[in-house]
């Protein structure tokens, strides 16, 4: 089944009386977003932005072999994605900008709180399937709202052309349900992509992937189906850490069955937890209320990943192992990727070695000597080099933009030096909120 995915996003505005504000904390207003690990990370943005004349994007790739078991392919390739790196940006274990797709997975983004919990899949938060229009309040004719916001003025509705929606439940009660659904994006081969999960349970796919995706209770596991009969089975789960709950950042793929009954199989190690330096951190400026005004600066804990990394996978014919180790200091007790080598099966059920792919590193800011290291330097890859035996191909070598102004590089990833994209910016900002000068006193009222 086609599945388009075609949703208006509403940013809701509230103005509601000071009793209601006085009972909530300033961080109640700032988004609760938990993104994906860096390995996984690295590969959605290669879903967010494609390789394409359209998007700008160039395609800078090294293949390092392709995986044919009957009807089934996998490729496995080391690509750069080309759109540019923010400041915040972990390096993933193949370096920075980097990302080795081999096999696949879904990752999430948690917007607000896991959908998993209770709170989410609820028929008290309506679902805005109409258009939004104004609140009749023939008073006030100066606020003009565009249709991504909306002004509640103290009585929970949302009027819309399809009728009105109460939403008294979940701003009464905030802590009781989860407002937005999580971003789930998949990458394997032949599909990139993202979808959502409704209130109802069904899944929603943003783009036209001619794909059907089922998942078992509590999204233990995700089973995709492709147009073909291809099933790829994703159960590997890679956890994140943060605020004394642990929820799943991703699924791995695991399996892949074909319509003839080949299979793939993919084998992961999990390292145990990695922590990213800092966590995000965000400023609020509320003016023309009873209370909290002012500007309120927020950052949230680091968030540890329970890191999973794949380490083999098997095939009828033969399998490709890959090595890697704990030798980094950009992230603690996070793994790089060494070496990839494919094995070919022989009659006696043992494997010989056909060649190898070693990869060598440095680091971003590697003049940098302070402390900490995970501030300020980003592993680097600087060549590929093929093997088989005793003799090399001559290596891939990798010349970055930076490596012509490294003692002028040392920007930490948690300044506040970037733009509102997140790039780097060289602007000394002491806030990250734009100048504003369109404040006006909201009306009081009885909620």
């Amino acid at each position: 089944m086609r599945t388009i995915f075609n949703t208006v996003g509403l940013l809701f505005v509230l103005f509601w009386s000071s009793s209601i504000l006085a009972q909530s904390e300033a961080d109640r207003y700032i988004p609760k977003v938990l993104p994906p690990s860096p390995n996984a990370a690295s590969l959605m943005k290669f879903g967010d932005i494609p390789v394409s004349y359209y998007t700008g994007s160039a395609g800078v790739s090294v293949p390092i072999y392709t995986v044919q078991s009957g009807d089934i392919t996998v490729p496995i390739t080391l690509s750069y994605n080309t759109t540019g790196i923010r400041l915040s940006e972990e390096a993933s274990w193949v370096g920075l900008g980097w990302a080795l797709s081999a096999g696949g997975m879904i990752s999430r983004t948690i917007m607000g709180r896991d959908d998993w919990d209770a709170g989410y899949f609820t028929t008290a938060v309506p679902e805005i399937n109409t258009t939004p229009t104004a609140h009749p309040v023939p008073s006030i004719t100066s606020i003009q709202l565009n249709p991504y916001m909306y002004d509640f003025w103290c009585d929970y509705l949302v009027y819309t052309t399809g009728g009105n929606l109460n939403f008294s439940q979940p701003l009464i009660n905030p802590n009781a349900y989860d407002m937005e659904a999580d971003i789930y994006s998949y990458n394997f081969p032949g599909f990139s992509g993202k979808f959502i999960i409704g209130r109802d349970g069904v899944p929603v796919i943003q783009n036209q992937d001619n794909i059907k995706i089922q998942y078992t209770a509590n999204a233990a596991s995700f089973t995709i189906t492709d147009d073909k009969g291809f099933r790829f089975l994703f159960s590997s789960k890679e956890y994140a850490q943060r605020d004394g709950s642990s929820p799943v950042s991703s699924w791995y793929l695991s399996q892949i069955v074909s319509p003839t009954g080949r299979t793939v199989q993919f084998n992961y190690n999990s390292q145990g937890p990695t922590t990213i330096s800092a966590g995000s951190f965000s400023d609020i400026s509320r003016q023309a209320c009873s209370v909290n005004t002012g500007t309120t600066s927020t950052a949230t804990a680091a968030t540890y990943y329970q890191n999973i990394y794949l380490e083999s996978i098997e095939f009828t014919n033969g399998r490709v192992q890959f090595y890697f180790d704990n030798s980094r200091v950009d992230q603690t007790n996070a793994k790089k990727l060494n070496k990839v080598s494919v094995f070919r099966k022989l009659v006696s059920n043992d494997s010989t070695e056909i060649f190898s792919y070693n990869f060598y590193y440095s680091y971003f800011n590697n003049s940098y000597v302070g402390v900490p290291a995970t501030e300020f330097k980003r592993l680097k890859l600087d060549s590929v080099k093929q093997s088989s035996g005793a003799s090399f191909l001559p290596p891939y070598k990798f010349v970055y933009y930076d490596d012509t102004y490294e003692a002028t590089s040392l920007t930490g990833k948690t300044s506040k030096s970037i733009d509102h994209w997140g790039y780097y910016n060289a602007v000394a900002n002491s806030f990250l909120y734009p100048k504003f000068y369109g404040y006006f006193n909201p009306p009081t009222g009885t909620a």
